[in-house]
């Protein structure tokens, strides 16, 4: 299973949910994995911890480049007695890594307090958009039972063009527009090193027809 879900625009299965499969799959002693490449992200936004979530699932995948600022890598979670056997299988199909301890250190740095910084910024990204969302140009919606994926709507005078240029220039790159009129906004931890009004400064200045 992947939680959060990519393809839904990072949208989650609800907690309730995931207990209910769990408690289904161990009835039937039926192996259940978790993708949970974003799951720090998820429960940022959920309010269930990793420990919760992890304790549902026989094996957690957890990615080290998405957030963490590793350049790749993942780590993955079991028990003992399975774990020591991954590495053998990662050889046989070609997958080992040597002196591969750098990604561990990147991700090592960014994790230290990580859950604390992510609280801000999510808090931050939510008083940021509550200004946006008092512009006419511009309206910016969570996606329903989503994470940090968010929708923004323009007007049609507005040019996402000349919007997402103007913000480069702030030095504040979205995740990629989805067409002319409609954009897709990720939050992560490099709002923090803007203060709001910086970023309200370069949305207004994009937002000018």
């Amino acid at each position: 299973m992947e939680n959060p879900v990519r393809r839904t625009e990072g949208g989650q299965i609800p907690f309730t949910e995931l207990t209910k499969i769990s408690a289904y799959c161990r009835s039937k002693n039926i192996k259940l994995h978790l993708d949970g490449a974003r799951l720090f992200l998820a429960s940022g936004y959920s309010g269930v911890s990793i420990k919760e979530y992890a304790s549902l699932f026989d094996t957690v995948y957890i990615s080290l480049y998405k957030y963490f600022g590793a350049a790749g890598g993942a780590i993955l979670c079991g028990e003992k007695e399975l774990i020591e056997k991954i590495p053998h299988q990662v050889k046989v199909f070609g997958g080992t890594m040597y002196q591969s301890w750098p990604q561990a250190a990147m991700a090592l740095h960014t994790l230290n307090g990580f859950e604390a910084r992510y609280k801000e910024s999510i808090q931050k990204a939510d008083r940021l958009f509550a200004e946006l969302n008092k512009l006419p140009q511009i309206k910016i919606s969570p996606i329903v039972g989503g994470s940090n994926l968010f929708t923004g709507i323009v007007t049609e005078k507005v040019s996402t063009k000349k919007l997402s240029e103007t913000l480069r220039k702030y030095g504040v790159f979205f995740s990629g527009f989805m067409r002319e009129g409609k954009l897709r906004i990720a939050v992560n931890e490099s709002i923090l090193k803007m203060s709001n009004d910086e970023l309200l400064k370069a949305f207004k200045e994009g937002l000018v027809p």
